[in-house]
């Protein structure tokens, strides 16, 4: 058996959590076991039964970087006890702040793999201490992944291996009936994401007023949860929005919510590579993205890059409201379930990486 441990932030809802859900799926018929060493209390608990069920350990420390010398302590402590366990150690980063896994890590016998999954930092102070951390971590003897090659350059500079997210397919996919079904009285845009500044779901409020002005009879909704909640809440208000922006909070089965919009759209500051995007690739939607987001990310014919612009934004939404099918490929499924960023394109890239070495 293959034993890895995966360490994160928490077993939330993210690209993180997804992508190593996908991962367990992806890898159900190999010999191996996962386990998790998180750093964050609030974790989803049937994440944890999942992950659990299939034989995985979790171990929590406490949060970093709330709590420094105390999760310092606990994680020194995890790898005196528990380093020599594992084959590989797999870190999943979004930047080069918590570097505390990888020092630890080098002192017993496992790979360590560091698996980039951003493409920049909230602020510029946290730039400066990532930049320093990535001419040390170049002298390291690790296995360097990236879910893009954007995120790729931005963790490592170079040399990298770009492992493509991969989806079960089937779970994704709208049926003809379904599609059918979809009424088009009610204009239904969908974000998914944490509702922080990264995702910058403030820009979407002038677009939405700029529509429902206009007479457009319309309904956002933004499945997620963040820091920026409650201020997010009272913008939506002060815009009068209230009646067609519905924050829905963290959202389990997102699939369900694509199954009835009309238009993905994702005004992000930056990304790696969205999850939620390649998820509503492979359902069919039409997908309007910023032009921050890697171009790589751009899979499929209906998926719009327009720069973050008021007036863009607004033009590109009613053009493809007007269409007949709002924009809708069925196809994508069939396209993404031939491709790496299937499940078994990820399974196939996992295998080479975790016996590499």
């Amino acid at each position: 058996m293959i034993k890895i441990l995966h360490i994160f932030a928490g077993l939330k809802y993210g690209g993180v959590e997804s992508f190593v859900l996908s991962m367990q799926e992806a890898l159900a018929e190999d010999n191996v076991q996962f386990d998790f060493l998180l750093r964050e209390n609030n974790n989803d608990p049937k994440k944890i039964k999942y992950f659990k069920n299939h034989g995985s350990k979790i171990f929590i420390t406490s949060p970093w970087p709330k709590k420094i010398l105390k999760n310092y302590i606990q994680t020194r402590d995890f790898f005196s006890e528990h380093g020599n366990e594992y084959d590989y150690i797999h870190i999943h980063a979004n930047s080069l702040l918590y570097t505390l896994p990888i020092i630890l890590a080098e002192k017993y016998r496992a790979n360590i793999i560091v698996h980039s999954h951003n493409t920049s930092s909230k602020k510029n102070w946290m730039k400066i201490i990532h930049f320093m951390n990535r001419f040390i971590l170049s002298k390291k003897n690790i296995i360097r992944l990236a879910c893009s090659d954007m995120a790729g350059k931005w963790m490592f500079g170079d040399n990298y291996i770009v492992v493509p997210n991969g989806l079960n397919v089937e779970r994704y996919k709208i049926s003809k009936e379904e599609l059918e079904a979809k009424e088009r009285k009610t204009l239904i845009l969908l974000s998914v994401g944490r509702i922080e500044k990264q995702k910058n779901y403030m820009f979407m409020l002038p677009v939405i007023k700029r529509l429902k002005d206009k007479g457009v009879k319309l309904k956002y909704f933004i499945a997620g949860d963040g820091i920026l909640r409650e201020k997010l809440q009272k913008k939506i208000q002060n815009y009068g929005l209230s009646d067609c922006i519905e924050l829905l909070g963290n959202v389990a089965h997102i699939e369900k919510l694509l199954k009835k919009a009309h238009i993905f759209v994702m005004p992000s500051l930056y990304e790696g590579f969205s999850i939620a995007h390649l998820e509503a690739q492979c359902n069919g939607i039409a997908c309007i993205i910023s032009n921050k987001i890697p171009a790589e990310s751009m899979l499929c014919k209906n998926v719009f890059s327009v720069p973050l612009n008021v007036n863009r934004w607004v033009s590109k939404i009613e053009e493809l409201w007007a269409e007949e099918k709002t924009g809708f490929l069925y196809e994508n499924y069939k396209m993404i379930a031939e491709s790496a960023y299937s499940l078994e394109g990820l399974g196939k890239n996992m295998r080479s990486v975790y016996r590499s070495n």
